[in-house]
């Protein structure tokens, strides 16, 4: 009964008369029967609020549950723009600020900026997607370089594009067509829409394009685009064997190429436009346009090198968040190969170079510059022998400062906080934050792993944990006894967030350590160094797995580490990141091989 009246209030407006009435009717029904009867009524009555409530709550939860179950976008950071149709698609993520800390993108900063309406392709399915949003998806997704993606095109027809636009171009030398032919061919070998050279005088003011010293052509430059740590002027010679990576690598292209389109600069995007769809109507070989051509370098360039970071260095363009780049240095000779196989794939030709032999001869087809730098990419990465030299330095000035009675307890404590904090940056590949690797309490030594949670943002809510080598364990174990012996720990504990180095004043009270103070006594002793070079020097000495890399850096995205979805193995994740740490530590010395 109850019951029944509880779906009736469900199902009408809970307006007095009603509510009124329905009470007149069920005391006078309530009081007519027996004290027996009543108790059950009322035991009824709970059983039925019971039933009630969780009614309600189930209604609630399914609420709640339809609202969290909408497909959210996995592109959080499109930015959605409404420009003139006559404008190029823009696909690019703008560039932040670089730092001594971090080196790299901020997270939350990152979008990707996308020009809808002028898409001609994703333009089509405006009538049936309604939302921009979800137009800006098909856009993205047309940067993957997968087989089912319209835009790739496979070896065979790559060549035949390729011999077409060669073909517009020889056709009729230094005209309107051979310019625009021109402008695709570099943009088929540099990945660079043809659109920008359109104005080319702005590639040759930047020093993208620029004349070939000593030789026929133009060289076209790839960029690591990162902020680089100037020299100072008072360095020793070992801080300056840091500085010894290129930060850029060149192709040499063809001189015929270049000069066409100078010769040519009254071009508009839509004559671009008017020819490339003439040029490709009768054969029938899928979407070829403006951007499908550019995309083709990338495309083959993450087929070729599919788990490495040299396609996003080739891109020349971060279409998405790839912080590794700060990080990374790459071998010329590993650049060469894979570029190599593009060309081999575009011309049917066996690979040339540009030497001294041949440097006063015409070229027809792009190919390496051969004096590019042996390395390119980071600048703030020691090599394993001047590393070496400063650990060794900074362990025998600990060694003497401890042994010296005349050493104060003051300089003994900072010696040997700066001891720690270069090993703790060394092997677990920290970001150099106040408090550095972060509280004691995240410290678990049975286990051999630290929780570290140094990049607080809104894209990266949570932590990871680092494994532990038997090497830091043994010293941490160590500094904790020293500090045991001189009577600090007491001092310390009362704290509630307990660190695990701390720095002395002269008035001998414990602070946190900072990267300020580290760099100080650095400089001290003539190391000028910055404050994030241990997670450069790590991360190209281990030569981790994509996957595991981006998780112990915290770069992973929901499909890596230690989200939801990830299928990281946690032993394998611990296992070979111990041993490369270990392989390091036997490279620097600190740690003899078995």
């Amino acid at each position: 009964m109850v019951y029944v009246a509880l779906q009736v209030l469900l199902c009408h407006d809970l307006d007095e008369k009603f509510v009124s009435d329905y009470n007149k009717k069920f005391n006078k029904l309530f009081f007519s029967v027996t004290n027996i009867d009543k108790i059950t009524i009322v035991k009824k009555i709970f059983e039925y609020l019971k039933i009630f409530i969780v009614k309600i709550k189930n209604i609630e939860n399914l609420k709640n549950n339809k609202k969290s179950t909408k497909a959210k976008s996995k592109f959080k950071r499109i930015k959605v723009s409404d420009p003139s149709p006559q404008e190029a698609i823009s696909i690019c993520v703008p560039e932040g600020s670089y730092d001594s800390i971090e080196d790299e993108i901020s997270e939350d900063d990152t979008q990707t900026i996308l020009n809808v309406k002028a898409d001609s392709v994703a333009g089509r399915v405006s009538g049936y997607v309604q939302s921009d949003k979800k137009i800006a998806e098909i856009i993205i997704r047309r940067n993957y370089p997968t087989v089912s993606n319209p835009s790739f095109l496979e070896q065979i027809l790559l060549r035949k594009v390729f011999q077409v636009l060669i073909d517009k171009f020889q056709a009729q030398p230094d005209s309107q067509e051979s310019a625009i032919a021109a402008m695709f061919l570099m943009s088929l070998f540099t990945g660079v829409s043809a659109t920008h050279f359109l104005n080319i005088d702005l590639l040759l003011e930047d020093q993208r394009i620029s004349k070939a010293k000593d030789a026929d052509g133009y060289l076209f430059r790839y960029y690591v685009g990162l902020d680089n740590t100037e020299k100072s002027k008072n360095r020793t010679l070992i801080n300056q064997l840091c500085l010894t990576t290129a930060q850029n690598w060149d192709i040499h292209v063809p001189a015929s190429w270049v000069d066409t389109i100078l010769n040519h600069q009254n071009l508009l995007i839509v004559d671009l436009n008017l020819k490339i769809k003439d040029w490709f109507s009768r054969y029938c070989l899928g979407v070829i346009n403006i951007g499908s051509i550019a995309q083709q370098l990338h495309f083959h360039m993450a087929r070729i090198d599919p788990k490495g970071l040299l396609k996003e260095f080739i891109k020349n363009k971060k279409i998405h968040h790839e912080p590794e780049l700060a990080y990374a240095v790459f071998n010329a000779i590993e650049m060469n190969k894979y570029y190599q196989k593009y060309l081999e794939n575009v011309t049917d030709v066996q690979f040339q170079s540009s030497d001294d032999s041949s440097s006063d001869k015409a070229i027809d087809y792009p190919v390496i510059w051969e004096r590019n730098e042996r390395k390119i990419g980071s600048r703030k990465l020691w090599n394993t022998k001047d590393a070496r030299n400063f650990i060794h330095r900074l362990k025998s000035d600990l060694e003497s400062t401890l042994n010296n009675e005349k050493k104060s307890l003051y300089e003994k404590v900072n010696s040997y906080a700066i001891w720690m904090w270069t090993i703790c940056l060394l092997t677990l590949g920290i970001r150099p934050n106040s408090g550095a690797p972060g509280p004691l309490k995240y410290y678990d030594a049975t286990n051999g792993f630290y929780y570290v949670h140094d990049k607080k943002s809104e894209s990266r809510p949570f932590g990871r944990y680092i494994p532990i080598t038997s090497f830091l364990k043994e010293e941490i174990s160590k500094y904790q006894n020293f500090l045991m012996e001189q009577g600090l720990a007491n001092k310390v504990e009362k704290d509630t967030d307990l660190s695990l180095i701390y720095i002395m004043d002269k008035r001998k009270k414990l602070q946190e350590i900072t990267a300020d103070f580290v760099q100080c006594n650095l400089e001290s002793m003539n190391f000028y160094l910055y404050k994030n070079w241990a997670r450069h020097f790590l991360i190209n000495s281990v030569k981790l797995p994509i996957d595991i890399q981006k998780t112990l850096y915290a770069h992973d995205s929901l499909d890596l580490g230690f989200s939801y979805g990830s299928s990281l193995s946690f032993y394998a994740y611990k296992t070979k990141i111990l041993n490369a740490v270990d392989g390091m530590l036997i490279e620097l010395g600190l740690v003899i091989k078995v």
